[in-house]
């Protein structure tokens, strides 16, 4: 049984819960998003297993998961990008893009009420790169920002929902600026 910490509106630990506790309650958490995105502003996104309780088969952040009890968000980022990705990622390597707090209806009774530390992780490697975690993910696509900003709740088509609300456009936003300011400080 796996036991995540839950949070206040200060972001202060108040206790621990079971993962489904947490979710079936709509209990404050915490959670980590790190998007790998490319020069050419693709996103690669993470298809989620047809086995996983919510949002199967979806296309989520390329790298997230619960922060574990005792860890900070960073150090969460760093751990996921390894177990999603293979990839070895450091601190200095992630740019934080912004932290959220948001709560999303999952499905039916399920709640998800999180703090969400968003990271971005310039990439320019191929997604066969990239390997799969086993039973909890399906493959890596890669799409344009531009295209995701383009979508809402109810064209999101595969992408999970929360993806593409309006407090999470101005995260796409943010990334999307910030490869603008990284071209521009190149070319001087």
């Amino acid at each position: 049984m796996s036991l995540l910490e839950v949070v206040n509106d200060q972001d202060e630990v108040i206790g621990l819960k079971p993962r489904a506790e947490i979710h079936a309650q709509g209990l404050r958490h915490r959670e980590v998003h790190v998007w790998l995105v490319t020069p050419q502003q693709q996103v690669v996104l993470q298809r989620r297993s047809a086995t996983k309780d919510t949002y199967p088969n979806y296309l989520n952040a390329s790298i997230g998961g619960h922060v574990e009890p005792g860890r900070s968000y960073l150090e969460t980022a760093c751990i996921e990008a390894y177990e999603e990705t293979g990839l070895n990622v450091k601190a200095a390597d992630l740019v934080e893009i912004a932290k959220m707090d948001t709560t999303q209806l999952i499905s039916g009774s399920l709640t998800n009420i999180v703090f969400r530390m968003i990271y971005l992780l310039p990439w320019q490697g191929e997604l066969a790169d990239l390997h799969v975690e086993a039973a909890d993910g399906a493959g890596f696509e890669l799409m344009p920002i531009a295209e995701i900003m383009q979508r809402i709740p109810e064209t999101a088509g595969d992408l999970i929902p929360g993806l593409v609300t309006p407090d999470y456009q101005a995260v796409w936003q943010k990334i999307a600026h910030n490869f603008q300011q990284s071209t521009v400080n190149s070319q001087l």
